[in-house]
């Protein structure tokens, strides 16, 4: 039979069928074949064994999660504020591996609602969310409208991701630590990963990934791609254009119409300019 790997403890595995949940060992051959299941893989499982691993459409490492749908990045809008050059990055990072990006606003109610216009404006080609993890009633209304698959969660600390798994699994799954006064970051504890099941075929993996500025290695010219305003404008005179210092360009004209974001665009720029380092290092 089929199933997904929920859950792994020690070598055992914890295996959805559509019957219920068997707990499973990897067939010996895994080892020497260099195959390791993981949560989120889709398996076949016979007399509690699992003999194969189905084709992964990706695998993350942090967290460790195979057959990601969705990533929930997770931004406060008040102390810490966003900051937007890391979440244009973890966008590049997600489409990069095929996962789509739902953006969600942590401490909504302590802005105004001209800041979260502006955000509405910045990031129109993404779904977007503008919640409370205090508020019990926005969280409610933010996971009905979640689509099924399997999500996870990353974004910088102190933004609240670990409250929101909290929130979402009604579970105490983390300890959540106050913020230090002098370095602002949130405390985060680690432990075994785990799919939650939220109703509808809607799993949320327990760990939160990190903030990183790291893009995922990649040809400079495959980062545009990832801007979906980009691809909505007059083209280009040169199909490789970096939208850069070329002439004629069709991203640099909308600029100067004002169709599109000129923060988007420099933080566009500085991830080029990432890429860029990296290839000459």
């Amino acid at each position: 039979m089929t199933g997904r790997i929920l859950k792994s403890i020690a070598g055992d595995y914890w295996v959805e069928t559509k019957d219920e949940p068997i707990v499973c060992r990897p067939r010996g051959l895994f080892r020497h074949e260099g195959k390791k299941p993981t949560v989120g893989d889709i398996v076949e499982v016979k007399d509690e064994t699992i003999i194969d691993i189905l084709p992964r459409k990706n695998l993350l490492l942090r967290p460790n999660v195979a057959n990601v749908d969705k990533a929930l990045l997770v931004f406060s809008l008040n102390d810490p504020k966003p900051d937007f050059l890391i979440l244009d990055a973890l966008i590049v990072n997600v489409l990069y591996e095929g996962i789509e990006p739902v953006l969600v606003f942590n401490k909504s109610d302590l802005v105004s609602p001209e800041d979260i216009e502006k955000i509405n404006l910045l990031y129109s080609c993404f779904p977007r969310y503008f919640i409370s993890t205090l508020d019990k009633e926005s969280l409610k209304g933010f996971i009905e409208e979640l689509s099924p698959g399997v999500y996870v969660l990353a974004g910088p600390s102190g933004a609240g991701k670990s409250s929101m798994i909290n929130a979402l699994s009604g579970k105490e799954l983390f300890i959540v630590g106050a913020l230090s006064v002098k370095i602002k970051r949130g405390k985060h504890t680690t432990r075994h990963n785990e799919l939650i099941y939220l109703g509808k075929d809607v799993y949320l993996a327990d760990t939160p990934g990190f903030q990183t500025l790291e893009l995922t290695p990649m040809e400079i010219t495959e980062l545009r791609q990832y801007y979906p305003e980009f691809l909505e404008v007059d083209p280009c005179r040169y199909d490789n254009c970096l939208h850069d210092k070329e002439p004629v360009c069709g991203v640099k004209k909308a600029l100067s119409q004002g169709l599109l974001e000129e923060s988007r665009y420099k933080n566009y720029l500085s991830l080029l300019d990432k890429l860029r380092s990296r290839k000459e290092y």
